[in-house]
């Protein structure tokens, strides 16, 4: 049977796989420091100085956060916030590190640089 939801735009998807990479860090450091008996969402929530409850519908996605909420969050978990907008249109090309240099995430390369590096 066919379905009757309309496709997703390409604005709203991006959106979307946004605010789930925002909300799913936000719930794995929560988790990482309660699992580490460091904090809880009552602890937090005294941190922050809002109620218990408004900490749980943002761990589970049941509210919108601004940037300043984000923010709160992450300095309230003892997290730092890394921002990468990259071009779509460039390629991303793993550069090998030099040895015993650690290499943390792939660099995006445009798309001319990629396909010299590739020659």
């Amino acid at each position: 049977m066919p379905s009757s939801r309309t496709p997703t735009s390409a604005r709203r998807a991006l959106y979307l796989r946004l605010a789930g990479q925002i909300e799913g860090q936000l719930r794995e450091a929560y988790h990482r420091r309660f699992d580490a008996g460091e904090i809880n969402q009552s602890s937090l929530a005294a941190k922050l100085g809002v109620g218990r409850s408004v900490i749980n519908r943002r761990l589970n996605g049941q509210t919108n956060m601004t940037i300043e909420t984000i923010a709160d969050m992450a300095w309230a978990l003892g997290q730092e916030i890394e921002v990468t907008i990259c071009d779509k249109h460039a390629s991303v090309v793993a550069v090998p590190a030099e040895p015993g240099e650690k290499v943390t995430a792939p660099v995006p390369v445009p798309m001319s640089a990629a396909r010299s590096l590739s020659r």
